[in-house]
């Protein structure tokens, strides 16, 4: 992921894009030529974890995941360049961008970005929908467990809280 720069949304979205295409490739594949069978799933998993996780610091994949979230999960912007490419990432199905993030060893610096962008979204109001991030949250929990997720199920009874003052 070293050719993704961080510093470059456009990169970031552009890249994760890339890998989330290949997860849905290497499954379709792994499943129409090869049944399914456990070594060739043993050997996509190979793949995946040596990528996302080769970096001398996986905490730069931990973060490209927790920003293409970020920015999928935003309301669009009026000022965006390419609603075409805002609209083909909405579509992007949450079970696929989880399906990646199982690969990641570094988790407990994803949840640190992850819940850094949610309270940014949340405090801006740049959230497409609270429904939504509450889907997502619960697919967290159930892949990583309730301690991973409870700041980011907190940070919802705090939105509530104020918006009931």
């Amino acid at each position: 992921m070293s050719h993704i720069h961080l510093q470059k949304k456009a990169s970031v979205l552009n890249g994760m894009k890339k890998i989330l295409e290949l997860k849905e490739l290497t499954d379709k594949v792994l499943v129409e030529c090869f049944n399914n069978k456990d070594e060739f799933k043993y050997g996509q998993k190979e793949g995946f974890e040596n990528f996302l996780n080769q970096e001398t610091s996986p905490e730069v994949s931990a973060n490209i995941i927790a920003m293409f979230i970020d920015k999928v999960r935003q309301k669009e912007n009026n000022l965006s360049k390419s609603k075409s490419f805002t609209k083909e990432l909405k579509l992007i199905k949450p079970e696929l961008i989880i399906s990646v993030f199982r690969y990641l060893t570094a988790k407990d610096t994803f949840e640190v970005f992850f819940v850094k962008y949610l309270s940014n979204r949340l405090i801006e109001r740049k959230s497409e929908s609270h429904e939504d991030e509450r889907e997502f949250i619960a697919k967290l929990k159930h892949e990583c467990g309730n301690l991973f997720t409870s700041r980011c199920e907190q940070m919802f009874v705090d939105v509530r809280n104020s918006e009931e003052l």
